[in-house]
């Protein structure tokens, strides 16, 4: 049996995982506190009728907690990026390269990318502000 894992959303405290078995209905969400001995806990058990996919889910996520293996993907621990960090944070000539440095970091160890030459995006107006 595969069981999909992907992040939603982490702190300083615990990741929030969805999982399920069909990368297009990753319903199900476990909240993994990264205090090791702790217990994970089941937030919406996912659609799947088959209770061994939130098991799976689980025990795999609790199991790369306690081996300090825990990131944005249980399955490849490089995987991911820093770029929520910037989220929010004020049009600057700094952050500007902060983020296009991360993402073209990210890009480059992505597989079948050979070389990123540069990369774009654009802050927007929010109340009034970039950010």
């Amino acid at each position: 049996m595969i069981v999909l894992i992907k992040l939603f959303e982490k702190n300083d405290e615990y990741y929030l995982y969805h999982y399920g078995m069909d990368e297009n209905n990753l319903d199900g969400i476990i909240k993994i506190y990264l205090k090791k001995g702790t217990e994970g806990e089941i937030v919406k058990e996912s659609s799947e009728k088959n209770r061994k996919v939130t098991l799976t889910a689980i025990c795999k996520l609790m199991k790369a907690r306690d081996n300090d293996s825990l990131s944005e993907s249980i399955f490849y621990d490089e995987y991911g990026s820093k770029l929520f960090e910037y989220l929010g944070k004020p049009y600057s000539q700094e952050n500007k390269a902060l983020i296009e440095a991360e993402c073209m970091e990210v890009l480059r160890k992505t597989e079948g990318i050979a070389d990123v030459e540069s990369v774009a995006f654009e802050w927007v107006d929010v109340n009034g502000e970039k950010n």
